[in-house]
């Protein structure tokens, strides 16, 4: 079969010829249908942003849209000619208090963003080194979900269910129930606007912050009941705990906005961060705020 495969860091992408793989007990072979490329793919191959790459040579590739080839022993709801979604976050199913767990085909995840790797976490990562940029993808079973009534629709469609689930599943867990109040940061970018939209149709009352005045109205348009401009906010004010005001957010930017927005977090506040945390300001007493 063909894949994509990366030598490591420092090295290169070719397209080559490697054996198609068989399942291993516990994993699921996949005929891949469509694949989103992450648009900052490079900065990760190159080692620009440090992420923890498997050693040696390995198919890059996170989310997929597929249909189930093969199944190994002890799967025991899957068959093949199922079509599934592939989801690349794998958490050892272990009965530990910090289980090993990475994104397949991208980093091993540590204790300090990426820094602070155990040797558990990277022996899941050697057992689970490829990802999906290739004709079949060998996952866990645990990473397939099946795509039950949506077999009609394009591959290419279905390979953007990966963005919706990142604010849905953030604030399930979360607790969030519609009808609460939740403010976006970087409301015009990929993620922002999915979660705008896919927030709104649950029924949150969104907040899109943006530093974009003119896209206000699309904002409007996605379900956002208000929008706030970043321009408008004073940075240099921001209180310990100031007036209380949302229940959850998403920040794609991080910097000082995010400690804003924590410090006007109602109790049990549920915060999403797709960028790098940085440390905020009053953190102590904003983040005391946040527990349960």
């Amino acid at each position: 079969m063909k894949a994509w495969r990366f030598d490591g860091k420092g090295g290169s992408l070719a397209l080559e010829d490697v054996p198609k793989p068989q399942p291993r007990p516990g994993g699921v072979v996949v005929k891949m249908e469509a694949a989103p490329v992450l648009s900052y793919m490079r900065q990760v191959l190159d080692g620009t942003l440090g992420y923890a790459l498997p050693s040696g040579p390995f198919i890059p590739g996170t989310n997929g849209i597929g249909v189930l080839d093969a199944v190994g022993e002890g799967v025991y709801h899957l068959e093949p000619g199922e079509r599934v979604a592939l989801n690349p976050h794998h958490l050892a199913n272990e009965r530990v208090r910090d289980p090993a767990q990475i994104l397949i085909g991208l980093t091993a995840i540590g204790s300090a963003r990426f820094a602070g790797l155990d040797a558990a976490t990277k022996v899941l990562q050697a057992d689970w080194r490829d990802g999906v940029f290739a004709e079949y993808a060998h996952l866990p079973a645990a990473a397939v979900t099946p795509l039950d009534g949506l077999g009609d629709l394009p591959a290419e469609r279905l390979a953007a269910l990966a963005k919706f689930i990142v604010p849905y599943g953030g604030f399930l867990r979360g607790g969030l129930a519609a009808g609460e109040t939740v403010i976006v940061n970087g409301a015009t970018g990929g993620v922002g606007s999915i979660a705008i939209a896919s927030l709104a149709r649950l029924g949150y009352h969104v907040v899109a912050l943006t530093g974009k005045p003119s896209e206000s109205e699309w904002l409007l348009k996605l379900g956002a009941r208000e929008v706030k401009l970043r321009s408008e906010l004073d940075l240099t004010k921001i209180k310990p705990l100031d007036r209380a005001m949302w229940s959850g957010a998403i920040d794609n930017l991080g910097g000082e906005v995010l400690a804003w927005m924590a410090s006007m977090a109602l109790p049990c506040f549920c915060c999403q961060t797709v960028c790098s945390l940085p440390g905020l300001r009053y953190g102590r007493k904003v983040w005391q705020r946040m527990e349960c």
